[in-house]
Order: structure tokens, then sequence, then C-alpha cells
């Protein structure tokens, strides 16, 4: 099996929409992520997380800055689109959102 890396992403208006959930819409929301994660459990090697301040270095610079990156993973499976699969029915999509899928080169699990 190959491993693959996941990144949740979106529009910066759609992450302050998802921030402005209320208690009760996140838990709801996060119910809905743990039902749809539930058959796959053994393909995620990594379930990961969500993702925060961002920090862009360059040779002497150090600045903030904001990207479309909400939340990684990795995931274990026989091809990239069999890893692709496992994420097209995510509740991740809402609104503008999409999930990137890409294979980790050299990266075998044991």
């Amino acid at each position: 099996m190959k491993k693959y890396f996941i990144l949740y992403k979106a529009t910066p208006e759609q992450f302050k929409k998802w921030m402005s959930m209320s208690e009760g819409e996140g838990k709801k929301w996060m119910e809905a992520f743990n039902a749809w994660m539930t058959p796959y459990k053994s393909s995620f090697v990594d379930e990961g997380g969500p993702l925060n301040k961002v920090k862009k270095v360059t040779k002497g610079k150090v600045e903030d800055i904001n990207n479309d990156i909400g939340a990684y993973a990795v995931v274990q499976a026989e091809s990239l689109e069999a890893a692709a699969d496992i994420f097209k029915d995510s509740p991740h999509f809402e609104g503008d959102s999409w999930i990137e899928v890409m294979e980790m080169p050299g990266w075998k699990s044991n």
C-alpha cells in the first residue's frame, strides 16, 4: 500500500463561515464527519487535524500569511484513485471547499 497526503481546503470566506458556527452546529458537523470516517478508519495512517496560523519563511524574512489549507490527514490505499475515492462523500464539501489527494512517493506502509 502507498501513502497519500490529504489537504482539506476552502476559500477564506468558507473558513470564516465554519469558524462562526454555533457550538451545536460544530458538534453536529463533527458527528457527521466521524460517521463518514468510520468505514474508512483502517485506511487512515494519521487522521490529522485542523491547521491554524501560517508563517511564510523566505531568506531573511518571516511574515504572517493566510492560505486555503484547513486540515490534513494521511491515508493508505492501493492507488491514487482509490485514495481519492475515500473522500468523494466527505462532509467537508460545503460551500466553496475541496480536498486534494497526493501520493507520498517513497513511503510504504509496514
